[in-house]
């Protein structure tokens, strides 16, 4: 019996007390049980290595992968792991996290003005955070005074929360907002259960594609986009999975593999993302309960017609290159569920498509079923110009957003019976382009709704930053359509070297 230092791929991951038995030794090939491989802390994916399982003993005699090598030195009492990075786990530890030190912070903003005629009105914003233990309070709230001598105090958001990482989420409890890719947000007073991923590595957030192959030596592996190196990592002999490369953009990622002798092998991965799109393995979910609440007055917190419990869960998870999405929502007066696709479609972009069906009940005995269709689609056509979304959806008479339900109320003012949407972006040098443009029409109502705007951003002198806005829409229920245009600054306190 030995005590061990353990080494994986050069890492030393700790120490450990290792058995060698006489027929391990003539046979100079270990078998390893799970047990003690995780308990000496080998971040190994054992389904890799199912050929190599001695079922008789129920243990792992990893040197049968051709890709593997597990030496024990006498010398240096040390066992030494080569391991294809494919097939390792690669996770933060949680029992490494903390809940941070007892603290508040308060932010806050307030204005007031006078008119002519001596009336005055006020507004002012605060926004509280507590943290003590594990528990956080966090709430933004805003107090306004008017010129007729009224007054209101709203809050936006009271919550308790808390982390638990056996789950990688928060529980919320309090006046919240939620969350989900399939339905319009509402707020609400209750308790939420939601995905959070600050919880996983900061280079494992946000959709990035997995990058695989195989090297035949030690190689070194380099990622680039737009002329800049966003990953490098040097990795053994044998598959390699690399599944933390960080959030990218759309652009084109350049994955350049060079080996032991300096051989060089490139290939191209095109990449466009879209919201819903998340990364391979990755879960996203927010499940939620309680009471509909559209109103910010905390002493009429409720509407007519939001009376009931509701009941809310979505989940999100990632493929190699899609990403399918589910939702439903079930209250006594109201019951609705949906399902979207999200296909990552390499040099063609990226598209989604959804559809949701809805049942609502009104106190008038009129129920009303209906659904919803939406599609979207994003194209990254060179390194600086991006069609970011080009979206369309389309509502039949009877399908109604929760976020928009009231069993008192069976008429939708305004319902919308189909939105077009495009967005545009190009980079000219320092310069950003942004344009945008949307279309609607309604069920209730002739005529369509129209807008878009167009923003550019540049740097001028040194470090002067210059944003020039400009907007438009026009309602079918106003006579005259909306124009508005604006300019601003940024000044750094450090120009001319001042």
């Amino acid at each position: 019996q030995y005590y061990v230092d353990v080494i994986v791929n050069q890492e030393n991951v700790g120490k450990a007390r290792l058995s060698i038995t006489p027929q391990e030794e003539s046979a100079n090939a270990l078998c390893l049980s799970p047990e003690w491989l995780k308990a000496a802390g080998v971040p190994v994916r054992l389904e890799g290595y199912a050929s190599t399982l001695d079922a008789a003993k129920q243990c792992y005699v990893l040197s049968r992968n051709p890709y593997t090598k597990v030496d024990f030195s006498y010398g240096s009492q040390s066992l030494v792991f080569s391991i294809p990075q494919s097939f390792l786990v690669s996770k933060t530890d949680p029992s490494r996290w903390d809940y941070g030190v007892p603290a508040a912070r308060l932010k806050y903003s307030a204005n007031a003005s006078q008119t002519s005629g001596q009336s005055t009105s006020a507004y002012a914003n605060a926004d509280l955070m507590v943290n003590l233990g594990r528990w956080v309070l966090a709430s933004n709230m805003s107090a306004s005074r008017y010129a007729d001598g009224s007054g209101e105090f709203t809050a936006r958001d009271i919550t308790l929360s808390t982390a638990i990482s056996q789950v990688q989420g928060d529980l919320l409890l309090g006046k919240s907002q939620t969350r989900s890719a399939l339905f319009s947000d509402f707020g609400f007073y209750g308790a939420a259960l939601r995905s959070n991923s600050n919880m996983l590595p900061w280079e494992a957030r946000g959709y990035a594609p997995l990058i695989t192959g195989v090297a035949n030596s030690t190689s070194r592996v380099t990622i680039s986009q737009n002329g800049y190196t966003v990953y490098s990592k040097v990795v053994p002999p044998g598959p390699y999975q690399l599944d933390d490369v960080r959030s990218v953009g759309n652009g084109d990622l350049v994955v350049t593999v060079e080996d032991a002798s300096g051989h060089k092998t490139t290939t191209v991965y095109p990449v466009t993302t879209l919201p819903t799109l998340l990364r391979p393995g990755e879960i996203e979910y927010n499940v939620a309960a309680g009471r509909k609440s559209s109103n910010y007055q905390l002493k009429k917190p409720f509407r007519d017609g939001e009376s009931g419990t509701f009941w809310m869960g979505s989940v999100g998870y990632g493929f190699d290159s899609t990403t399918l999405n589910a939702a439903s929502i079930l209250h006594g007066k109201y019951q609705a569920g949906g399902v979207s696709v999200t296909q990552a479609l390499g040099g063609f972009g990226a598209v989604s498509a959804g559809m949701n069906l809805s049942q609502a009940k009104y106190d008038n005995g009129d129920n009303k079923r209906g659904h919803s269709v939406s599609a979207k689609y994003a194209k990254s056509f060179s390194d600086s110009s991006d069609l970011q979304l080009l979206a369309y959806r389309y509502q039949s008479k009877g399908y109604v957003e929760f976020a928009d339900f009231y069993s008192t109320d069976r008429y939708t003012r305004y319902n919308t019976k189909s939105r077009y949407e495009m967005r545009l972006s190009q980079r000219l040098g320092n310069s950003n382009l942004n344009l945008a443009g949307w279309q609607e029409d309604y069920w209730w109502m002739k005529g369509k709704a129209t807008g878009g705007d167009v923003s550019l951003s540049t740097t001028i002198l040194d470090g002067v930053s210059v944003f020039l806005n400009g907007s438009y829409s026009k309602r079918p229920y106003l006579d005259k359509p909306d124009y508005s245009t604006s300019l601003s600054f940024s000044i750094p306190f450090t120009l001319g070297g001042v």
